[in-house]
């Protein structure tokens, strides 16, 4: 079983792994969320609590893109998601939920890949 994943555990990765692995690596997974529309568009036009909110959408997708190609951030990506929340948090750590059910499914698929071998 996978680590749940949750704000308090994104700290601690982007602590430990520094925050433009973890930045990168979140947009790029929240970004294969959106809709092939979305993804063309950089905005949300679903609310399906899939990928970006219509906030984040445009400034996610560029960092998504960004990491997809170039596997780092510019210094304004990393700014712009380190932002604290009201909460207490970085802004990436409102994905939490979305990110932990990714990790979820990737280990489900890890597993039944393991077993057909």
């Amino acid at each position: 079983m996978t680590k749940i994943i949750t704000s308090a555990v994104l700290v601690e990765m982007i602590r430990t792994r520094g925050p433009v692995v973890v930045i990168g690596r979140a947009c790029a997974a929240l970004y294969a969320r959106q809709t092939a529309e979305e993804q063309g568009a950089l905005f949300t036009k679903n609310r399906n609590g899939q990928g970006f909110t219509a906030f984040d959408a445009k400034v996610g997708s560029l960092t998504a893109i960004y990491w997809n190609q170039y596997k780092t951030l510019l210094p304004w990506h990393v700014t712009y998601w380190m932002k604290m929340t009201p909460a207490g948090y970085p802004k990436i750590c409102r994905y939490a939920r979305q990110l932990n059910e990714v990790a979820e499914a990737k280990a489900l698929d890890k597993m039944s890949e393991q077993q057909t071998i």
